[in-house]
């Protein structure tokens, strides 16, 4: 797979991403996902490449979706739709903009191999158009374990600068209602290489 180096920085659930112009194989075939019924108490536990751990949890679930809290931002809640995209933030952020983490959306139920979806956000610096591309399930091991999951890439249109790149990667396994794994391309921003993470324990709610 040929990758070129771009730059863009976002911020999402503390942590900085960017993304970068690429290429991807063809979408593989595969059954469809329906949005998770998640629990109060779901809670992940995530590692950095750096090496600090963070934990998010589930503290309230409604028809329309769902509120979780994180260690990364102890003094906030983030109020979230059925697809996990943040709407609303209540409290004070630990550090960086609301902007930086309402509206982006990474997941658009129901969602199997092929699927695009598009929208637009207003980011702290520049609009931005986006697209998302369901590109296929894999079987990943993290140190959670091994699970099927989605491989979803996004792309990138900064409105103001112009600026359009994709290649940012998430794994997506519905066995733990939630994200397991995100990897940046080497060459880029070390603060983005050290802020990959992994999976390290998924709880279940009742």
């Amino acid at each position: 797979m040929t990758r070129s180096i771009c730059s863009l920085a976002i911020v999402i659930l503390g942590s900085v991403f960017v993304a970068a112009c690429a290429t991807t194989e063809p979408p593989v075939s595969g059954p469809a996902v329906e949005r998770p019924n998640h629990r109060v108490g779901d809670t992940w536990v995530y590692k950095r490449a750096r090496g600090d751990e963070y934990s998010v949890r589930v503290v309230e679930v409604g028809s329309s979706g769902y509120v979780t809290q994180s260690t990364t931002h102890p003094g906030a809640k983030f109020y979230r739709d059925i697809h996990g995209t943040i709407t609303k933030i209540e409290g004070a952020l630990a550090e960086g903009s609301p902007k930086n983490l309402v509206g982006w959306k990474w997941l658009d139920f129901p969602m199997s191999p092929g699927k695009k979806f598009r929208y637009r956000v207003e980011g702290a610096t520049a609009p931005f158009s986006m697209e998302a591309k369901v590109l296929k399930w894999e079987k990943i091991s993290v140190p959670a374990g091994a699970f099927e999951a989605l491989r979803i890439d996004a792309c990138y249109f900064n409105e103001a600068s112009r600026w359009y790149g994709c290649g940012q990667e998430w794994w997506y396994a519905p066995e733990v209602r939630g994200f397991i794994k995100r990897r940046t391309p080497g060459g880029w921003a070390q603060v983005l290489l050290d802020t990959d993470f992994d999976l390290v324990t998924f709880a279940p709610g009742s």
